[in-house]
């Protein structure tokens, strides 16, 4: 990994130079003259190592340039875990496991398993569709989307992995969303920016007409819940299920809860409904219906629907 950050002792030299000359003129107003803010302006410009490695640009130097068909990035990630079953998709359309294990073969020989990292392009046709800067299936700065016309769609930023942030090869940071993301129109003038830091949406300017759920928590008594939590059955009325949104419109937004138990050679129950009536679970009665006894290892969880899209699958245990 050492090779791909050659440039950052100069960038972080060029940096602490212009700070300096920043601090200078703050502290001795008298040298800020006509030439002096020139001067620094062409340093600041023209010095490739600093705009590039601290204001919008890559801190990683030479990475290698791959070309991938976006065939296979899609059927990477095309595996749908819905209640009670797993779905393989190609291109939207259903598919054996075994087809998917060949094409997720392919995937891996055709240039994303060699990644490690690079500068991955995806291609449709000889179309380029996307170029991002990679570490395999994470994204780890700069990328770039574009219409089928060639123009550019989007362009945003996840967060980068400096040489310490690497253990064997993997980098700490995979696929944070922060700084600034913009989308573009078709003819190239500007549709909106979003703002994101360590992952956490801050705002969408101007804001869109369309609803977005950016994110789902689940709350109990109020505070927020991580995944594998152990519950008491009565608490499980207690959950709250809440959307976080990118803008004020709700339009569109209907949230949908399928709840599932499932063992081992025993049979899979889940209740399907809506936040509302999930309220009113009987988790005894499923328990039985299931055939599950006191002691028995199952699990159970929680498919967050938004309409027919799955915003978020939450594990959890049940004690008592």
């Amino acid at each position: 990994m050492v090779g791909y950050f050659a440039a950052q002792e100069k960038q972080h030299k060029t940096l602490d130079l212009v700070t300096l000359s920043f601090s200078i003129t703050l502290k001795y107003p008298a040298m800020t003259n006509m030439k002096y803010l020139i001067t620094l302006l062409i340093a600041l410009f023209s010095n490739k190592s600093f705009t590039q490695g601290i204001f919008y640009g890559s801190i990683y130097k030479d990475l290698p340039i791959l070309r991938m068909d976006a065939m296979f990035m899609r059927t990477a990630f095309a595996v749908q875990h819905g209640p009670g079953e797993t779905k393989y998709l190609f291109n939207g359309n259903a598919i054996s496991k075994s087809e998917y294990d060949y094409y997720t073969n392919s995937f891996e020989a055709n240039n994303i398993g060699k990644c490690r990292p690079c500068y991955l392009k995806l291609y449709d046709k000889n179309i380029l569709l996307e170029e991002a800067e990679r570490s395999t299936d994470c994204l780890i700065g700069i990328r770039k989307t574009y219409f089928p016309n060639g123009a550019i769609q989007s362009i945003a930023h996840y967060r980068q992995n400096m040489p310490g942030d690497w253990i064997n090869g993997t980098p700490k940071y995979c696929s944070v969303r922060t700084g600034k993301w913009t989308y573009f129109k078709q003819g190239g003038d500007t549709l909106y920016h979003e703002f994101w830091e360590n992952n956490e949406f801050i705002k969408q300017v101007p804001e869109q007409d369309s609803a977005e759920i950016w994110s789902t928590l689940v709350l109990l008594r109020g505070i927020e819940i991580p995944a594998d939590t152990l519950l008491q059955k009565d608490e499980l009325r207690q959950l709250i299920i809440k959307p976080l949104l990118k803008n004020k419109s709700t339009r569109g937004i209907q949230l949908k809860i399928v709840f599932e138990i499932k063992m081992v050679d025993k049979k899979i129950n889940r209740f399907e409904g809506s936040l509302a009536a999930f309220k009113n679970i009987n988790i005894d009665k499923m328990l039985s219906e299931s055939e599950i006894q006191p002691g028995d290892n199952f699990t159970c969880g929680l498919f967050i629907y938004n309409t027919n899209t799955v915003l978020r699958y939450f594990p959890f245990k049940i004690k008592g």
